[in-house]
């Protein structure tokens, strides 16, 4: 899985956050969900936020749900 990838997968949640007005929500939950592969992998947020079609702002949003994906445990 590449940035094209998952900036795919982050377009479609962005989306469904959206109808739900949950869009930034949704940010977090990315970066919590694929923080660490993002990581391991050294994939570039900006190219993910590129391949969605959002604005780079939102960068920030996506960087703090990596960092807590370093204390979030699926139970």
């Amino acid at each position: 899985m590449k940035e094209l990838d998952l900036g795919r997968i982050l377009k479609q949640m962005y989306h469904q956050g959206r109808k739900r007005q949950e869009s930034l929500i949704m940010l977090y939950l990315f970066g919590i969900k694929y923080g660490r592969f993002i990581m391991e992998q050294k994939l570039s947020v900006s190219y993910i936020l590129c391949y969605a079609d959002l604005p780079d702002s939102y960068k920030i949003e996506i960087e703090r749900g990596i960092i807590l994906s370093k204390y979030v445990v699926a139970i």
